[in-house]
């Protein structure tokens, strides 16, 4: 489980990319370079969620070297809520399974399940952190 009861953000999870894509450019101002933003929907097989991947980890999948379907393990990660919307931030990933399989299970959106936040808060219906 990413986001079940007793979830710690020091275990290294391993999830399906159950989806890739790339949104719009985004430029340095210092060096102006422009480079993609990937992000991605990734599951544990009960929940899927919205990762975006720092430029290192994202060109693996400019490379190919990352396809959707693969089982990745999370080394270096961290989890935001956003607007009410849990966000995962890969910075570190190692490919725990590089042959191309299908979906696994039938996940459903983290923040639509009432799965709790990594803080144990629970979410309600509408994906927001309960009220203490």
């Amino acid at each position: 489980k990413i986001f079940g009861e007793g979830f710690n953000l020091l275990s290294k999870p391993v999830v399906q990319l159950i989806a890739l894509y790339t949104r719009n450019m985004i430029r340095n101002a210092n060096t102006r370079q422009e480079r993609e933003r990937i992000k991605c929907h990734l599951s544990d097989g009960k929940h899927y969620g919205v990762g975006v991947l720092t430029p290192d980890v994202a060109a693996l999948v400019l490379n190919q070297t990352l396809r959707e379907h693969m089982l990745v393990r999370l080394t270096v990660y961290t989890i935001s809520v956003l607007a009410g919307s849990k966000i995962c931030l890969i910075m570190g990933l190692e490919i725990a399974c590089a042959e191309q399989g299908e979906r696994i299970g039938i996940p459903k959106a983290w923040d639509a399940s009432g799965v709790s936040t990594p803080t144990g808060e629970s979410a309600d219906a509408s994906g927001s952190p309960g009220q203490e």
